[in-house]
C-alpha cells in the first residue's frame, strides 16, 4: 500500500495516494514507513502541522529513521522553525555524515539567515549532487544572485528551468539577473512562457 501510495503521487494523483497511506497505516499503525509516507502527502497538500505530526510519530517509532529526520526538518524550516530544524540536520549529520540532503538543508537554513557563503559552502559539499537534486540547484542560483555573483545565478537558474519549466518564481530570479548583465532580450524568452503559463 506504501508502494502504491508512492506511485500514485508520481502520477498526481494525490487523493488516492492519501487513501492508500491512510489504509497502510489501518493495517500497522506504528510503521514508520507509513508514517513518513502520509506526513509527505500532508506536506504536499501544505498541511504543514499535520505532516509534522506524523513525522515526529515515525521518529518516535524509529530514531534512526533518515527520511522522517530529513521531512520534519524540511517541514520545520516551512514553519520557520529554524532551530529545532536545524537540530535534527545536526543528528542526520551524526547517523549519515555524508547524506546530501542535510547538506541542502543546511544551506538552506544558512541562506535563511543570509549567511550566503556558509550556505554555499553546505551545498558546494555534496559534490555533484546539486546538478541532480533540483532544489539544491536552485537554492544555489538564489544564493549566487544575493552574492552578486551573476552569470553563475543565470546558468545555475537556466539550468533549474530547463528541468523544471512550471515553476514560475524561478523563471523571474534568472531574468532578473540577465536584465542587471546583459540585453533584455534573453531575460524576455525566458519570461514569456511564464507569462503564457499565468496571465494574470
Amino acid at each position: 500500500k506504501v508502494g502504491m501510495a508512492q506511485i500514485l503521487v508520481s502520477q498526481g494523483k494525490a487523493r488516492a495516494a492519501e487513501a492508500q497511506a491512510d489504509a497502510a497505516l489501518a493495517a500497522e499503525p506504528e510503521s514508520s514507513q507509513a508514517l513518513v509516507t502520509k506526513a509527505e502527502l500532508r506536506r504536499l497538500a501544505r498541511d504543514l502541522e499535520g505532516a509534522l505530526g506524523f513525522f515526529e510519530k515515525a521518529i518516535a517509532s524509529n530514531a534512526r529513521n533518515l527520511m522522517a529526520l530529513i521531512g520534519r526538518a524540511a517541514t520545520l524550516v516551512d514553519l520557520n522553525r529554524d532551530e529545532e530544524a536545524a537540530a535534527d540536520v545536526e543528528r542526520l549529520r551524526e547517523l549519515a555524515p555524508k547524506h546530501p540532503l542535510a547538506g541542502y538543508l543546511d544551506a538552506l537554513i544558512l541562506a535563511k539567515a543570509k549567511d550566503f557563503a556558509a550556505a554555499r559552502d553546505a551545498l558546494m559539499e555534496t559534490g555533484g549532487f546539486v546538478e541532480s537534486h533540483m532544489p539544491s540547484l536552485f537554492l544555489l542560483g538564489a544564493i549566487n544572485y544575493a552574492q552578486n555573483n551573476l552569470e553563475q545565478a543565470v546558468t545555475n537558474l537556466t539550468r533549474y528551468v530547463q528541468r523544471v519549466p512550471v515553476n514560475l518564481r524561478a523563471r523571474k530570479l534568472p531574468a532578473a539577473a540577465l536584465i542587471r548583465t546583459r540585453p533584455a532580450a534573453r531575460a524576455c524568452d525566458i519570461l514569456l512562457p511564464a507569462i503564457e503559463q499565468a496571465p494574470e
